[in-house]
């Protein structure tokens, strides 16, 4: 045989091995990733989970395919469940897991700066807030401020706490009135918030509440102990409170700045019509005890899930409702604040932050949602002039063009209101 055949034999048995054992170990990735996540989605599902086999798992498809951007965000969320499956474990967090968790998230936002696999729930940089924003409660209940301040500074050196988000978080805080109970709800702002009061000084008069994360005992006895609220059920009882029997009734409050006037609402079960939730038991406690003193807002918008059916008694600020118990005061968007234009501006935020964060695009785009329901609401007064004012003044401040729409949904709503204040 001539050495040319030979050598050309050679060399096309070794590119069909080469393709064979490429092509092989492709299979063998996608079929360890496909059951990673098969795993992480049946504990996810599970009321006891044990996330340990998804690790096992995604970490070796990490270990096949290092740079794809998916295998490592389900092994980062994977890890992250392993340290807080929900807000109940938040208090016992493992900084070492933690930190195994943050850098698989940050190789996704270097690997894909915008992120195209597919999402559990939370993107990358939203996943990094999360994480450090829970390290740091973790040392807050423990009595490490000092840690509890390294933590949020280093999730933002990581890639969390985006401008972005931090910026409309401010606009919140800013919203609130002196000495104010803030209710939030969702990892960005209840940790953003967190961030921005721990780190930067921030409004520290507000007293800031997650309304969901009130139902992990840590966090409510954490409240009761650091807040300046009257909280009137003891350690003992929160510990032991999971959920009370509820029957549809009336509730209460003194109303604020009227010691004679109370104010009253119907509040109904929270869970499974039947049941109220610990978080839903210590909100009302709270609002019972405080409500005379403090205005009480909750972040925009609200629903059932922590706003206990006050829903109809609260003023729209915009990215807050404000609790109204006034006799006589009307709850609707009649006194939407001019001021927000003057302390929000795109000019602080970069387009990339926005761009690359679907979930921080989602939260700003709230505020424009916010002017067009605004906008939308004076129309409906016959305030057609003060309405079409305002969509021009949002137009100005929140172009397209800086602000892109977060989705198809909030494009048609941001049209049609459009369409129908300018027919006008």
């Amino acid at each position: 045989m001539r050495p040319t055949i030979y050598l050309k034999r050679i060399f096309l048995t070794f590119v069909i091995c080469t393709t064979s054992f490429s092509a092989f170990s492709q299979l063998s990735f996608q079929a360890t990733l496909d059951s990673g996540k098969r795993e992480f989605r049946r504990q996810h599902a599970l009321y006891e989970s044990d996330f340990n086999l998804s690790v096992q798992l995604l970490s070796e498809a990490v270990r096949l395919q290092p740079n794809n951007a998916e295998a490592r965000y389900f092994l980062g969320y994977a890890l992250d469940k392993l340290n807080i499956d929900d807000a109940n474990m938040m208090a016992v967090t493992i900084l070492e897991t933690t930190i195994r968790a943050s850098e698989q998230f940050e190789a996704v936002n270097r690997l894909e700066p915008k992120y195209k696999g597919e999402l559990v729930r939370l993107d990358p940089y939203s996943k990094l807030t999360a994480v450090w924003g829970s390290q740091a409660f973790s040392y807050l209940n423990n009595n490490k401020r000092d840690s509890a301040l390294w933590a949020l500074k280093e999730g933002k050196r990581r890639g969390g706490f985006l401008q972005s988000v931090l910026e409309y978080c401010r606009l919140i805080l800013k919203q609130c009135k002196k000495d104010a109970v803030l209710i939030t709800k969702g990892d960005n702002i209840t940790f953003s918030v967190l961030y921005l009061q721990e780190v930067e000084g921030l409004r520290p008069d507000v007293v800031a509440v997650d309304g969901i994360m009130m139902g992990a005992a840590w966090y409510a006895n954490y409240i009761k102990k650091t807040k300046p609220l009257i909280i009137t059920h003891s350690e003992e009882s929160i510990d032991t409170t999971e959920y009370l029997h509820w029957e549809p009734k009336a509730v209460s409050i003194v109303s604020k700045g009227n010691n004679t006037q109370t104010f009253s609402w119907l509040l109904k079960p929270t869970y499974f019509e039947e049941y109220i939730l610990r978080n839903d038991w210590m909100l009302m406690d709270i609002l019972q005890h405080n409500g005379a003193a403090r205005t009480f807002y909750f972040t925009a918008p609200s629903d059932s899930s922590y706003n206990l059916f006050l829903t109809d008694h609260l003023l729209n600020h915009g990215v807050v409702e404000e609790l109204i118990t006034e006799d006589g005061k009307i709850a609707d968007f009649a006194t939407f604040p001019s001021n927000v234009f003057k302390e929000f501006s795109l000019e602080d935020i970069p387009l990339s932050d926005l761009t690359k964060s679907p979930d921080a695009l989602n939260l700003i785009n709230y505020i424009r949602i916010a002017y067009l329901s605004n906008s939308l609401y004076l129309a409906g007064q016959n305030k057609f002039k003060e309405s079409k004012e305002l969509l021009q003044k949002m137009e100005q401040k929140l172009p397209v063009d800086k602000l892109p729409h977060a989705d198809e949904a909030y494009e048609k709503y941001y049209k049609d209101v459009k369409s129908y204040i300018k027919s006008d």
